[in-house]
């Protein structure tokens, strides 16, 4: 893991001490330390997913695109990665399924179906329309079902 955080800096030119320590404070930043000397493919899909996050993170990027982050997860690595996201001060953009997530992790919603933009709005009212989900092949999220 740690090897491969290291990989982004390197080739943006930063010199190996400094990316040593970027690296090292990713980790302590995420809970990762655990993580630093593993083999990727020993990890479980939780930490493959935490420390893909960490290894984008070390490249200290503007702005993150996450595709399905929370898919197939365990409940404990799906909570730990919204509270990661919900934790990151760059610009987010995540592309999700999962509308619960969506709901703790997003002020805005763009609804697409079949390529096309159906709806565009915060969040608490897009996530809320029972009709407008169902027409597109979606659920309330769980806290609002049955309510």
């Amino acid at each position: 893991v740690f090897e491969d955080m290291l990989f982004g800096p390197l080739n943006y030119g930063m010199p190996r001490p400094e990316a040593e320590a970027l690296v090292d404070r990713t980790l302590a930043e995420l809970n990762l330390t655990h993580l630093k000397n593993r083999r990727n493919h020993k990890l479980s899909g939780g930490e493959k997913r935490m420390a893909a996050i960490a290894t984008i993170l070390a490249m200290e990027p503007e702005t993150i695109i996450l595709d399905e982050p929370s898919n197939a997860l365990d409940p404990y690595n799906r909570r730990l990665v919204i509270q990661t996201i919900q934790a990151l001060p760059q610009t987010k953009l995540i592309v999700s399924h999962d509308l619960d997530l969506v709901w703790e992790t997003c002020t805005r919603v763009l609804l697409l179906t079949a390529g096309r933009l159906i709806a565009d709005g915060p969040a608490q009212v897009l996530l809320r329309d029972k009709a407008l989900l169902e027409e597109n092949r979606l659920e309330l999220p769980l806290r609002f079902q049955g309510a």
